[in-house]
């Protein structure tokens, strides 16, 4: 019909007007109908006009710019293309505006990023100027703890070498120091220089079988007649020892009435006599029945004796069916705790990555640690070597129920001695008890100068170490002006 159309338009363009009701003479009914249809859609589409005044049609000017556009075929494409790109442009217009309404709020939003970016800077610049308050004041913790350190050596050099250890989380503070010398060559003394704690060991051994006690594996009011070796037994029962009355916490309190080894003058000529003997627990066991005889009935009195507590390593050997030193590893659990440099001197493998040990000496008794054999001391009532920091660490961890898992546990460890006789002092499980400036600290000694204690009231361990005995009585004034220090912090 588009033929028809174009026609059409041609024929009232060129004519004077067209007449609708005078039509050409039709071939057939069908090309009427074709251009009825057409005549139809030519007004329909306001192609041509109708003129009142002589009843013609005539072209307008729509379909003049049809026809010379090239016809209604072509006119009908450019409205198609015409209507896609309208409805391009309005799919473009509903994008932009759900776009613009997506992001009215952009201002807003970047306004809150903004200010979040600078708290964060502000934020970030507080904790960098806190951390730095904090990185000088541990400087000046530092500082002080040196110049202590230094002091009392200064006026006391024949001590040969101090070593100093301070335990104290809630203060921040975890400070190693050291001044003087590992030996009388005059090498420099190292803060971690491992040392012999020696008589510190019954802490050890106490907490040990506490942890046995935990378990159910043993109990303090148990006789020992059944729990040591049988020969130990009879070695006893032959000095005169009723073994059956004899408890396992008056082997760990020095209330057994068992004569000590230790403390003979006959002891002392032999190690002087010879110091590279090796012991053994047992030899020494035997020691102390032929040099003394019984003290008196178990309870009756106080008498510090190691021999109590290598009868207390053969009992835990009997319990756990291991060797000693490596019950008392498991049960403290030393690599929970991080005792990385702890170890039974001559019985456990010398740690990878340790200082040799730093020598100690008894000058007015002719000894020195490195010419003495360490089995002179070594089954329980002394023989672990260790750090300033790892006696420290040890020590607040066990006051801070870090390795019993009751707290019940660690009130046990506080079983005072009560002797029938009365005893100087106050000694407990393994533990003894210092006084300074008012506070009350929990810890022990050892021979070679060593001693670590446990503050409640500042909640701090301190382990101190004077490498000449002669000297030890530096330690009270070591621990005195390290407290005098924390009280100000």
């Amino acid at each position: 019909m588009n033929s028809y159309v174009d026609e059409l338009l041609i024929l009232i363009r060129d004519s004077k007007g067209y007449n609708e009701e005078s039509h050409y003479n039709f071939e057939d009914s069908k090309e009427f109908d074709k251009y009825y249809k057409a005549i139809e859609l030519l007004k329909r589409e306001s192609l041509v006009e109708y003129r009142r005044d002589d009843s013609k049609l005539y072209i307008s000017a729509l379909g003049s710019e049809i026809i010379e556009s090239g016809g209604w075929e072509v006119h009908l494409k450019n409205k198609a293309d015409k209507n896609a790109r309208k409805d391009s442009q309005a799919e473009l217009d509903l994008k932009i505006s759900e776009f613009q309404v997506k992001t009215r709020w952009w201002p807003l939003i970047i306004s809150i990023i903004s200010l979040i970016i600078s708290l964060f800077a502000l934020f970030s610049c507080k904790q960098n100027q806190k951390q730095s308050e904090v990185s000088s004041n541990k400087e000046d913790k530092t500082q002080v703890f040196q110049s202590i350190l230094d002091s009392i050596y200064n006026a006391n050099k024949d001590a040969v070498g101090l070593l100093v250890h301070v335990e104290s989380p809630k203060k921040g503070i975890s400070w190693s120091g050291s001044v003087g010398f590992s030996d009388k060559n005059k090498s420099k003394l190292l803060p971690n220089h491992p040392f012999l704690i020696a008589s510190n060991t019954k802490t050890y051994v106490s907490t040990a079988v506490l942890r046995l006690v935990e378990q159910s594996k043993l109990d303090l009011n148990q006789a020992i007649d059944t729990l040591i070796l049988e020969k130990t037994n009879a070695l006893l029962i032959d000095d005169g020892y009723d073994t059956s009355k004899i408890k396992v916490v008056q082997l760990l309190n020095h209330t057994s009435g068992i004569h000590d080894y230790a403390v003979t003058d006959e002891y002392m000529v032999m190690l002087s006599e010879n110091p590279k003997h090796r012991f053994t627990r047992d030899e020494q066991i035997k020691l102390a029945m032929t040099l003394g005889e019984p003290l008196g009935e178990p309870g009756e009195m106080f008498s510090y004796a190691d021999v109590n507590y290598l009868l207390l390593t053969e009992i835990i050997e009997g319990v756990t069916q291991n060797p000693f030193f490596t019950s008392i590893r498991d049960l403290i659990n030393y690599e929970k705790l991080g005792l990385d440099n702890t170890w039974f001197s001559t019985l456990e493998d010398y740690p990878e990555n340790t200082l040799p040990l730093a020598y100690q000496y008894s000058t007015s008794e002719s000894l020195d640690s490195y010419l003495l054999d360490h089995s002179a001391d070594l089954y329980g009532g002394g023989g672990i070597a260790a750090t300033s920091k790892d006696l420290a660490v040890f020590c607040q961890s066990l006051f801070n129920h870090k390795i019993f898992d009751r707290l019940s546990t660690l009130d046990l460890i506080y079983t005072k001695a009560n002797p029938v006789q009365l005893m100087d002092g106050d000694y407990y499980l393994g533990l003894s008890s210092i006084e300074v400036y008012g506070l009350k600290g929990f810890g022990h000694g050892g021979f070679w100068g060593t001693a670590v204690n446990y503050f409640p009231d500042l909640d701090t361990s301190i382990a101190v170490v004077v490498l000449e005995r002669d000297k030890r009585v530096l330690r009270q004034n070591l621990n005195e002006a390290y407290i005098k220090a924390l009280k100000k912090l």
